[in-house]
């Protein structure tokens, strides 16, 4: 393709226009590759943006002249939280509304079927074409019972030209969906598909193309896309269950020994989990009185979720903290309404989820601040997946990921994929992973027996990425650097020139009225004293919850 330098920077400053927030450079280089394909997949970690990518590969189509009025783009979303939150991205994303805007954005809740099948027969295939480029928001599923209920075929979608697959990992799950769409990228009207992943597997990588881009989490969190930092507290759990021994029945005997301890919701487990959990949030954030960290509790099947959230209140009330049942949650498939909880933990500014099929019912929480990971984890690429919901940007800023990491409690010693994390992240588990693997990774087990058993929890390592490091030029800098954080903004220097560094920046950051200031052991006396001699309309002092030192404006 011709130069595409013009184009993408049109498609820039039409979304910075539109939305007041301009393209990343990642996400102008993904525009770059896939332009160059009108087939195959992005890979890009949770949280990167990979919907506003979507976006802005639409607005690129209609400025090449590649879509026009009367055409159909397709986005597929496996999950329904995530199919309106893409909705609502795309209203103010595509402009709609406007008198300006050349496209028509709608979707339809799955659950109406009978408003979905004569949506879906007016869009597609007996009404008059759109005025407009339509883009139509939907998932997979409502597609295959679309087929089934109207008798229609999909050699009658002649108006769609570009299919957008969102966790395309995800649409290879069940065969009969898979297939319909499978057959429906092979429509010869279709011109671009585009696949959307933090970890692809094979049968998306087949069907839909090869990895045209892929960006790791660590090279996100250096470009400030991410969290700047993750912290990871691993363990392992041994749990011994004399009572599955004792049985003769065949579905116990064909257990293996080494996955009894987790056939079965084990209350004592449960327990445990509860005490590590509160434990170690209160040595983050000091009192749990004040606030409970926004903390994801990934369970290893459905009763033991339900136990987890009768241990944590209590835990959690042990601290001293008042009605704490308002503040654990629990979603999963034998839950009345899952979604709805999901929508108040993330409404809320603190408190407890504890879920099992995740993926399933859709969970993006960009001020979700710890995560637990409290079953095994089989397969470097579902760690990648779960390990992902963490790291998003927050919206607060009050956040424990903005003022100074994302957190992970492994329960289970998954985080020993760390070493493979940039691997899968690279795509370089693509082709050896199958949907099923995953699959089994990301929804857990449901009803499975309730029993006792006697729980261990080993010793905890502490895992930090980036690692914690320091200038090296001289063993006396080793000792002497001072870190400053101003507006998410990192700056390092030595304490001979911070009083230089902090005056530069901030008359940078003019309009700031807190930073934060990291340091070598020994230096903690020295910067207080520097800011209140050179500074004096600011004020420093250490608060339990957070590292190093806070400055804060005056007020007059």
């Amino acid at each position: 393709m011709t130069n595409l330098d013009p184009i993408i920077e049109r498609v820039n400053e039409t979304l910075k226009k539109l939305t007041g927030y301009p393209l990343n450079d990642a996400q102008k280089e993904a525009l770059m590759k896939i332009l160059d394909k009108p087939r195959g997949i992005v890979q890009m970690p949770t949280g990167s943006g990979k919907t506003r990518l979507a976006a802005a590969f639409i607005w690129a189509l209609y400025y090449l002249r590649f879509i026009g009025n009367g055409d159909i783009i397709l986005y597929f979303s496996p999950r329904v939280v995530i199919r309106e939150q893409t909705f609502d991205e795309f209203r103010g994303s595509l402009a709609v509304g406007s008198a300006n805007s050349p496209f028509d954005v709608d979707t339809v809740k799955p659950t109406m079927i009978a408003k979905a099948i004569k949506w879906l027969n007016y869009y597609l295939t007996k009404g008059p074409l759109p005025s407009k480029i339509g883009v139509y928001i939907l998932t997979p599923q409502l597609l295959n019972l679309y087929l089934k209920e109207s008798g229609s075929s999909l050699d009658r979608f002649v108006r769609v030209k570009v299919i957008i697959l969102d966790e395309v990992h995800h649409i290879y799950w069940g065969p009969e969906i898979a297939k319909k769409i499978t057959d429906l990228l092979r429509i010869d009207n279709i011109k671009f598909v585009l696949g959307l992943s933090a970890t692809p597997v094979r049968e998306a990588v087949n069907n839909v193309g090869n990895i045209l881009y892929s960006l790791s989490s660590s090279k996100a969190m250096e470009m400030g896309i991410l969290v700047r930092k993750l912290k990871i507290y691993s363990t392992k759990t041994f749990t011994r269950i004399p009572e599955a021994y004792s049985k003769s029945d065949k579905w116990w005997d064909a257990v293996k020994d080494i996955d009894i301890q987790w056939k079965f919701a084990v209350i004592e487990r449960a327990e445990k989990y509860a005490q590590e959990i509160v434990e170690k949030l209160g040595k983050e954030v000091g009192s749990l009185n004040q606030r409970v960290p926004k903390t994801l509790v990934v369970a290893a099947n459905t009763k033991e979720a339900d136990r987890l959230k009768e241990f944590l209140i209590k835990e959690i009330g042990n601290r001293g903290r008042e009605n704490p049942e308002n503040l654990v949650y629990v979603a999963h498939y034998k839950e009345d309404e899952p979604i709805e909880v999901i929508n108040q933990f993330k409404a809320g500014k603190e408190g407890v989820l504890v879920t099992v099929n995740m993926a399933d019912l859709g969970f993006d929480d960009p001020d979700l601040e710890v995560l637990v990971i409290a079953r095994p984890i089989n397969t470097p690429v579902g760690y990648v997946q779960i390990r992902g919901r963490v790291l998003r940007k927050p919206k607060n800023s009050q956040n424990l990921k903005e003022t100074r990491y994302a957190l992970i409690i492994d329960l289970t010693g998954a985080a020993e994929y760390e070493k493979h994390v940039e691997d899968v992240e690279l795509g370089k588990y693509a082709q050896t992973i199958k949907s099923e693997e995953l699959k089994r990774d990301l929804t857990g087990d449901g009803d499975v027996p309730e029993i006792s058993g006697e729980v261990k929890i080993g010793e905890y390592k502490i895992i930090e990425i980036p690692p914690t490091s320091t200038p090296t030029n001289t063993s006396h800098r080793k000792s002497a650097y001072v870190k400053i954080i101003i507006d998410r903004e990192e700056n390092t220097c030595m304490i001979e020139e911070f009083p230089a560094k902090l005056n530069f920046l901030l008359k940078k950051h003019y309009s700031v009225n807190m930073f934060q200031i990291l340091f070598s052991p020994g230096l903690r006396q020295r910067i207080e004293d520097i800011i209140k001699e050179n500074f004096p309309g600011w004020i420093s002092y250490t608060e339990m919850s957070r590292e190093g030192i806070m400055v804060y404006k005056r007020k007059d």
